[in-house]
């Protein structure tokens, strides 16, 4: 589950540098929107383009199933960019607001 917490933390941040009041909601999308997405596309029988938007869906089935390393990597590196453009996004806000 940890990169699924992770791409919380980055979407957090980067709604921190960009748009603070929609912090609470783009915080939370990765982890409740992303399982919402995987159960109802499954229900659904939703084409796989669409079920691949879950981070769910690139997680293993641990302990039934080996992890799927390069999904971890790849939401981890996503929660890196993230995170690094929501602290670019936040540290140029401050600025634009102290130059008023």
């Amino acid at each position: 589950m940890l990169p699924v917490v992770a791409l919380c933390l980055g979407t957090s941040v980067l709604a921190m540098g960009f748009a603070p009041r929609s912090v609470p909601v783009l915080g939370a999308l990765p982890a409740v929107g992303g399982f919402l997405l995987l159960v109802l596309g499954q229900s659904v029988s939703a084409p796989d383009w669409v079920l691949n938007l879950s981070p769910y869906r690139h997680l293993g089935a641990v302990p039934d199933a080996a992890p799927d390393w390069s999904g971890t990597v790849g939401m981890l590196t996503a929660a890196a960019v993230l995170l690094l453009s929501g602290l670019f996004g936040y540290r140029r806000r401050d600025l634009d607001e102290s130059s008023r």
